[in-house]
């Protein structure tokens, strides 16, 4: 069973990756969530996977990793197909 997961007011600090998303349909919220990494601050990789940013930074070799260059699911569809990516910037 999958669960949605919601990152309120936190600092993920020296992490190798922040936050891996492996599980297909999988929606991660963040809300004012501060992210240092080595590596990746968000992995993505799965299909139809949701991310969602409010506020905070993400800080890392690549703030956010899709896994579009060449990870299948095992019929053959790449990995972040149908995947979205909305974040808030501050007004």
């Amino acid at each position: 069973m999958k669960s949605d997961i919601t990152i309120t007011d936190c600092m993920i600090d020296n992490a190798n990756n922040g936050v891996r998303l492996m599980v297909p349909g999988l929606k991660l919220t963040l809300k004012n969530t501060d992210i240092t990494a080595r590596y990746y601050g968000v992995s993505v990789r799965n299909e139809k996977q949701t991310v969602s940013i409010d506020g905070g930074t993400i800080k890392g070799w690549a703030a956010i990793m899709t896994s579009a260059g060449g990870l299948t699911t095992g019929d053959g569809t790449l990995a972040s197909t149908g995947t979205s990516i909305d974040i808030k910037m501050p007004h």
